[in-house]
């Protein structure tokens, strides 16, 4: 998704200018942080696979974020991210 889109990134940084008014500049850095987010989650998505079990995970830049990794089936579950 990541890779779509900055192959895109030009023509959706123009099309955010024509749908919200705001200044090309700025919609181009809306549009490279999605990219950015959308690269940081995936790699995090890593990262949990290759934590052991009930091991703390650091998350680069949250000093007030604990993140645990536990396998085991509880049922439903979701994810909520900030």
């Amino acid at each position: 998704m990541a890779a779509e889109l900055e192959s895109r990134q030009e023509d959706i940084s123009k099309l955010e200018v024509l749908d919200n008014g705001k200044p090309y500049k700025e919609a181009a850095m809306d549009i490279a942080d999605v990219i950015a987010c959308f690269r940081y989650y995936a790699n995090q998505i890593l990262l949990f696979e290759k934590e052991k079990q009930n091991q703390t995970i650091e998350i680069e830049g949250q000093n007030s974020v604990a993140c645990y990794v536990r396998y085991e089936p509880v049922g439903v579950a979701g994810k909520i991210t900030i």
